[in-house]
């Protein structure tokens, strides 16, 4: 199964970077983890002519798969189990995901609208750089449960 995490902006910390690959090889080969990262425009003001810019490179990188989820405010909340129950639709239907995270100003309109699925992970709002780690970890945390691998509980 492949799964697609497509991000805009390109500036990882060290340490969030070491822990989306650290839960990208704890998945190993059953789940073919990819991180896209779609550059931020250049500006020092950001207008909706730019949203919309970096908003079709993510479309554009999301036709590589056969479902495309969208990470935003607005979405619905899952639990830990229902994701995990989702995980394992996807992997037994053989689907390909990929998850669409804007940059600081979220997603265009277009990209809402395109999505199969709109996703909160929470009513909080994160770095976008941690969202990538934190999403990592519950693609492994999902494909622990489905596989009664102890790092679940």
């Amino acid at each position: 199964m492949k799964i697609g995490i497509i991000s805009i902006g390109q500036k990882m910390s060290d340490w969030t970077r070491q822990e989306f690959i650290k839960y990208k090889e704890r998945l190993n080969t059953s789940i073919q983890l990819q991180l896209i990262e779609v550059p931020m425009l250049p500006t020092k003001k950001r207008t909706v002519s730019i949203i919309q810019k970096e908003s079709k490179e993510l479309l554009q990188n999301s036709k590589r798969f056969s479902r495309s989820i969208a990470l935003a405010p607005m979405g619905k909340q899952l639990n830990s189990n229902t994701f995990a129950k989702e995980l394992n639709n996807w992997y037994t239907n053989n689907l390909s995901v990929s998850f669409l995270i804007g940059g600081p100003e979220g997603l265009s309109s277009e990209v809402l609208e395109k999505s199969d699925y709109i996703w909160s992970l929470s009513k909080l709002t994160f770095p976008h750089m941690l969202v990538r780690v934190i999403l990592a970890e519950q693609i492994y945390r999902g494909h622990c449960k489905n596989t009664n691998h102890p790092y679940y509980k």
